[in-house]
């Protein structure tokens, strides 16, 4: 499963309705991040889905877990991470 330049555009496009501004990151293994004046968005893969942390000036306020294929939101996997401990 590989979390390629075009799948982040992709991605991001569903997510936020753009698809410009988005730069490969060192954070994680094949990461890319998106900004919007003072929001980033920053995905990657993670549990075999796409992993995406919100951040506002530099601290996160929202991370969710979406199907790689469909880019739909995995609330029920979201939710498991959270009870579990695996949250990041």
């Amino acid at each position: 499963m590989r979390f390629t330049k075009k799948k982040a555009q992709e991605f991001f496009k569903a997510l936020t309705g753009s698809s410009s501004n988005i730069e490969k990151e060192s954070f994680a293994r094949n990461s890319f991040t998106q900004r919007h004046g003072m929001m980033c968005y920053r995905a990657w893969i993670l549990d075999g889905r796409i992993y995406c942390q919100i951040d506002l000036t530099n601290e996160c306020i929202f991370s969710a877990y979406f199907n790689f294929d469909t880019y739909e939101y995995d609330m029920e996997y979201t939710e498991h991470a959270r009870e579990n401990d695996d949250w990041n």
